[in-house]
């Protein structure tokens, strides 16, 4: 582990020194996330560690300068009525799917436990199911993809680069920079959020915040247009092991509600975050678990790269009689990776795996309170903040372990290249997590 602990030190340094450069406008290429394949991440990687990044950096900027055109139809669905703009003074900007709408429309938004029959909200939604809901409250709207034909991607296509080569002034490395899908829908969310809100009387504005550029670029229109709004940013997920997409700039909210002290101390020693500007309060979104629901599984990730690891290091846990029975573990998909070929690919694996293999020793003791991770999870510091015993096989160590350097208060242990164990030594490592709601308390 000592190991890692200096190559994570080593990259985190180096990143600190980067950003402190980055003064430029929200694009894919400054949103750095590891857990997500991202051309942001691949050039960053690219910056610190030099050419042997470059191919991987090259290959996902064109992937996502591709998507454009997949992707390029976006609608709005439940435009709000004249009277309605002037009448909701706070907005939350979050994501929605069909589970989180009753049939009569009430939305309930799991990331701030709270329900759209609080009418003294309006809720700017990205939808992230192919199929409405059948009935929307007023006070919702959704910003949802829709399936394209080729004459409309081209046609879209064409629109977005025109516009972006004359904002640009034909700048070249300008528009290298906002080519990508994530500035595009950036773009494309902004223009709806404008044709929709009026921010001049809005008083305040939650974001389930991850620093995504179309979340830096409303920021930044919010405070052109009203310096009176008050914008807070809620860390609503359980902590990556190198959260580095957090990073402080001029496009960060006013106020970012952070749900434990390590998390606290991450974001102001390695990510430039003023103490000031942050608080820390229990997770809104995540109250009175048990984690018996979250025992005895195989958690996938959102970002998959090499299957025969998986399945051998799910052999070795076998062999090393850290797993006794492996057909009692469920296979949980990412939600949102239900439709990945890559993920129900490696899930057949993984029951194949189960289907051929039977305990040896039928007096050994069922496994309880333990799961098995995949990659970079953060359901997997969630699980560890239970409680849980939790293996993780990391496909990418430097990145996706977790440190108690960073992380005082985890137990890490290694058991092989790409196996890892950990359990909990403190209290509110990771996440703090209420036995209630309490999303009355912070949106106020």
């Amino acid at each position: 582990m000592q190991k890692i602990n200096s190559y994570q030190k080593s990259f985190l340094d180096k990143f600190k020194k980067l950003i402190k450069k980055i003064n430029i406008e929200p694009t894919a290429l400054n949103y750095f996330t590891l857990g997500v394949d991202v051309p942001g991440i691949n050039y960053i990687k690219f910056k610190i560690y030099g050419f042997k990044y470059f191919k991987e950096f090259l290959i996902n900027y064109l992937r996502f300068f591709v998507v454009i055109f997949s992707r390029s139809n976006i609608k709005v669905y439940n435009h709000l009525q004249p009277n309605q703009k002037n009448k909701n003074k706070k907005i939350i900007v979050s994501w929605s799917y069909k589970s989180d709408f009753k049939k009569n429309g009430q939305y309930k938004d799991k990331y701030f436990n709270i329900t759209s029959n609080n009418k003294g909200y309006i809720w700017f939604s990205v939808y992230m199911d192919k199929e409405l809901p059948k009935k929307i409250k007023a006070n919702i709207i959704l910003l949802k993809q829709e399936n394209s034909n080729i004459a409309l991607s081209i046609l879209n296509f064409l629109n977005y680069l025109m516009t972006t080569l004359l904002k640009s002034n034909f700048n070249v490395c300008k528009v290298y920079r906002e080519m990508s899908y994530l500035s595009f829908f950036s773009k494309v969310f902004l223009e709806s959020f404008r044709k929709n809100i009026k921010t001049r009387e809005v008083d305040k504005v939650y974001i389930a915040y991850e620093a995504q550029p179309y979340q830096k670029n409303l920021i930044k229109y919010l405070r052109q247009t009203n310096k009176k709004i008050d914008i807070i940013g809620y860390d609503h997920t359980a902590p990556q092991p190198l959260p580095i997409n957090y990073y402080y700039d001029r496009f960060s909210p006013d106020k970012l509600l952070v749900c434990s002290k390590n998390k606290f101390n991450f974001n102001h020693k390695v990510l430039n975050w003023p103490k000031k500007k942050m608080k820390i309060i229990p997770s809104i979104r995540f109250f009175n678990l048990n984690k018996k629901n979250f025992s005895n599984k195989i958690f996938l990730p959102y970002m998959l790269k090499d299957y025969s690891l998986v399945k051998n290091s799910i052999n070795d846990l076998i062999n090393r009689n850290k797993i006794n029975d492996i057909t009692k573990f469920d296979i949980r998909n990412h939600p949102d990776q239900t439709n990945s070929k890559k993920h129900l690919n490696l899930k057949e694996q993984i029951i194949d795996l189960q289907k051929s293999t039977f305990r040896i020793n039928l007096k050994k003791n069922i496994d309880k309170d333990i799961s098995i991770f995949i990659g970079n999870s953060t359901v997997l510091s969630l699980c560890i903040e239970l409680g849980l015993k939790c293996y993780q096989i990391s496909l990418e160590p430097t990145f996706d372990t977790y440190s108690n350097k960073f992380w005082p208060g985890v137990n890490v242990s290694r058991l092989n290249e790409n196996i890892f164990f950990y359990s909990k030594r403190n209290k509110e490592t990771f996440i703090k997590i209420s036995k209630k709601s309490n999303s009355k308390k912070f949106l106020s």
